[in-house]
């Protein structure tokens, strides 16, 4: 998230500049064939997993793409104006001391962007921009011309059959193309974007962006009072075409209401004069007392995170890692929480995921519920963006206790293509949702050679745990995304969940866990470790013996801390970091991984405990006990600066903050694995190669 510092006048505003960074920092990749002819037909994720890292037990991919060794970074746009989405120039590797050059990696992203800015601009990695302030309400503009080249497709099933090739990637005689067994997964991380939200008008300030940008409130593609068109990236036509077809196939503005934490001075009831920002009464009605009130897909879709893809030997242990990571998701989302303010108020909850939920819930009254169905084909329980509804391994189905709303002639076609049950189920789930953007000149196409229509749904349904198919003619395996992480404010944190995530997956694959509780506890969970304090004060149901892999078994949980489900609970629970250790302990690490791995397990371990806290509660505790706070709720323009300024300290390392580090961090961290290794891939991968 860049952001521009006014401190003669302590004010802190999103600075409109990432199409223009965008140019020059993707000059190297695009004037690299290798990486710019690749990146025109595979998805960003896709693009990671090309160029598998051998090891003892593999070869290289038959023909591997050769990225160049100058391109460090790769960068995209996102769906604010506001914020870079930058990734790894390479994959990182399967080999131990890959671990050690994960933070290097995101600091050199951050150290190339800062390097761009102006000297009163900054790059922050915010989950949340805390106070946005829209400028005053001005006469709205009565039309405006549109060149949206993109299709709104209000009847799905028939414009997007289910692509005719899928039924042959699930059956046991898959993809002949798919690359040999990795002994590991590779991963990577992406620190995904951030958006914000508008405080009222008694702040004073006139504008949260540079340059100033207003709301348009008849022609706009969000029809908002608070979030501008100009804020939507400028460099891509598809964000502000998602925004415009949310809202037109719902048939009104996206709802998105925050309970507010209630202080001592905070009204009651909490209701704000939304006609002050030249509201028709339709906001007032759709919002709710005593909670913070927003009404765009800015408010959501632009949410930082961080987000880890994993790349699987084949298709059952994808659906191994998919299953088993999915009860993790509630209590990483607890773990990094890190937004308890929208519009410039204190919120009672600390992470982003039911706000980006509602921001993007294209679902009718109908399929909410509230009228009976007429022209709709299902009630859907959830929003496109929520948490997973169903396991995929034969072992996870007998956890799956939710009932599962799903299209049976896609189920069924699926089944006569011989793609097992669960397989089946899960995709026809996905097809329940419309296609809500697509270009026009690609909806007839070759099914056989392409997919975009397949990811055109799967892409849009955004889970808190993503099954990635191999894409057509291509070496990139089966892969599964962990998506519910919110970003942190500096390197080290990032790159030790990242880290952690993956050296949980490589523990459950050698020990076999068993992580798998009924669906529906998942659900429990991920409401409550939203909750304002969440990683202290919540128990999440959680599974008691992961050793087992037992699937008749049946429910073996219990409700624990974030704490014991961390740092294990004495002889009744033997917890994720030590299971972690015990993995650890089995390999042959040199001193320098050793140690960066050791800071990142006890930072962790120390943030479960609550001897360092959350983002969030650092942030709410920096809000409530500033000179300037009135103990109304209200974050002002004032202190918004200064919480800006705080973070922006943290995360260049010129402020010390050990309640939120658990001390001073000093890691090992490198540019690159030890010469040595390298020299052994080498000896190993290159020779049977070569051989062939």
């Amino acid at each position: 998230m860049i952001i521009k510092l006014d401190h003669k006048n302590r004010r802190a505003r999103l600075c409109l500049r990432s199409t223009e960074l965008l140019e020059v920092l993707r000059e190297a990749e695009e004037t690299n064939p290798s990486i710019a002819g690749l990146a025109v037909n595979v998805d960003t994720s896709s693009l990671w997993l090309l160029a598998a890292v051998c090891n003892t037990r593999t070869r290289w991919l038959a023909n591997p793409p050769v990225f160049p060794r100058e391109v460090r970074s790769l960068w995209h746009p996102e769906y604010a104006e506001y914020t870079l989405e930058g990734t790894p120039g390479q994959p990182y590797g399967s080999l131990v001391q890959h671990f050690n050059i994960v933070e290097h990696n995101m600091s050199f992203r951050r150290s190339e962007v800062q390097s761009l800015l102006q000297p009163d601009e900054v790059i922050l990695s915010l989950t949340n921009f805390p106070s946005y302030l829209p400028p005053f309400f001005q006469s709205p503009v009565t039309s405006l011309p549109s060149s949206n080249p993109v299709t709104f497709l209000p009847s799905l099933p028939n414009l997007l059959p289910i692509p005719s090739y899928l039924p042959a990637f699930f059956t046991q005689s898959s993809n002949p193309q798919l690359p040999p067994c990795l002994l590991y997964p590779i991963f990577f991380q992406s620190p995904v974007t951030s958006q914000p939200s508008l405080p009222n008008l008694q702040l004073g300030c006139t504008d949260f962006t540079h340059p100033t940008a207003a709301p348009d409130l008849t022609a706009g593609a969000s029809r908002s009072l608070f979030f501008p068109e100009d804020a939507i990236t400028q460099s891509h036509p598809r964000f502000k075409a998602l925004t415009r077809n949310i809202r037109e196939r719902r048939k009104e503005k996206v709802a998105i209401n925050v309970p507010i934490y209630v202080d001592l001075k905070t009204p009651r009831p909490f209701v704000e004069d939304l006609s002050e920002y030249g509201d028709d009464g339709s906001s007032a009605a759709a919002a709710k007392d005593d909670h913070i009130y927003m009404d765009a897909m800015g408010f959501g879709m632009g949410c930082c995170c961080l987000q880890m893809t994993f790349q699987a030997c084949n298709i059952n242990e994808a659906r191994v890692l998919y299953d088993h990571l999915t009860p993790l998701c509630p209590i990483m989302l607890a773990l990094t929480a890190a937004s308890p303010i929208y519009r410039g108020y204190l919120a009672d909850v600390d992470c982003r995921w039911d706000i980006i939920a509602a921001s993007v819930d294209c679902r009718t009254r109908e399929e909410r519920g509230l009228e009976p169905l007429r022209n709709d084909r299902f009630v859907i329980p959830k929003s496109r963006y929520g948490s997973v509804d169903m396991y995929l391994s034969k072992c996870g189905a007998r956890y799956n206790d939710i009932p599962l709303v799903y299209d049976k002639k896609i189920e069924q076609k699926l089944l006569d293509g011989k793609v097992d049950d669960q397989m089946a189920l899960h995709i026809s789930h996905l097809f329940i949702r419309d296609s809500i953007s697509l270009f026009s000149e690609r909806i007839h196409q070759d099914d056989v050679r392409e997919m975009d229509h397949f990811e055109n749904i799967q892409s849009t349904n955004w889970q808190s745990m993503r099954f990635k198919i191999p894409p057509i003619n291509s070496n990139i395996g089966w892969r599964v995304e962990f998506r519910p992480c919110e970003v942190q404010l500096t390197d080290f944190e990032n790159a030790a969940f990242g880290v952690f995530i993956v050296l949980l997956t490589r523990a459950i694959l050698t020990f076999k866990l068993n992580m798998l509780i009924p669906i529906s506890k998942v659900d429990e969970n991920m409401v409550n470790c939203q909750k304002r304090n969440a990683v202290l004060e919540q128990r999440l149901w959680f599974r008691r013996d992961l050793l087992s892999r037992d699937c008749d078994k049946g429910d073996d949980t219990s409700q624990m801390t974030v704490s014991e489900i961390i740092n294990g609970k004495g002889n009744e629970f033997v917890g994720l970091i030590p299971l972690v250790r015990q993995y650890l302990g089995n390999l042959d690490m040199d001193a320098d991984t050793a140690c960066t791995i050791g800071q990142y397990l006890n930072f962790i371990s120390a943030r479960a405990a609550g001897t360092a806290m959350t983002t969030a509660a650092w942030m709410r505790n920096f809000v409530t006990s500033h000179p300037e706070y009135k103990q109304d709720s209200v974050v002002s323009e004032g202190i918004n600066y200064d919480l800006i300024v705080a973070c922006s300290g943290i995360t260049q390392g010129k402020r010390a903050c050990e309640e939120l580090l658990g001390g001073i961090p000093k890691t090992k961290t490198t540019e690159d694995i030890p010469k040595a290794m390298k020299k052994i891939i080498q000896m190993t991968c290159l020779a049977p190669r070569h051989a062939e």
